[in-house]
Parts: structure tokens; sequence; C-alpha cells
């Protein structure tokens, strides 16, 4: 097979894209993700076979379960208690 010059001209284009161009799948996973984040919203309003499909999608995308979520939330401080550069404002 003979490479024409509009074969090189296409991979040339298709070069310049490299690096610039998100990936489909990666669009695909990091939609998913959000998606399955979402559904934490209404996590207590499903039903446990939903509860433990959920926790099953998570898993299997690396999203942080209701159980991690929950972890997280206990060995965070309270908002008042992060060092600030800011004095606030009596009144």
């Amino acid at each position: 097979m003979k490479i024409t010059k509009e074969m090189k001209d296409v991979v040339k284009a298709l070069d310049s894209f490299r690096g610039k161009v998100v990936p489909l799948t990666t669009v695909k996973k990091n939609r998913t993700q959000d998606l399955i984040t979402e559904l934490y919203w209404d996590y207590h309003r499903l039903s446990l076979d939903g509860q433990q499909a959920l926790e099953t999608l998570a898993k299997l995308w690396g999203v942080p379960t209701e159980k991690e979520l929950e972890q997280m939330d206990k060995a965070d401080t309270h908002i008042d208690a992060i060092p600030c550069d800011v004095e606030p404002r009596d009144g």
C-alpha cells in the first residue's frame, strides 16, 4: 500500500490533537462516577437491594461508599477548629 500525501496529512492532524482531547472513555467514567455520587443523596430512600447495588457500583467505579463517607465525616474537624489567617468580626 502506498502512503499518500492525504494519509500523511491525516496522521499529522491526529498527532496535533494528541494530549489535547480527553478520551471518550474518560468522559464516560467521570460522568458515571458523578451519577453514582448523586445517587448517594437518596441513599436512605433506596431499598436494601438498591443500597447494595449502589455500594457495588461505587466500589467498581472507585467512588467512596456510604461507610467511607461516614468515616470521612467523623474524621473531619469542625469548621471553627480550622486555623484561619483572618479573625472573625464581631457584630
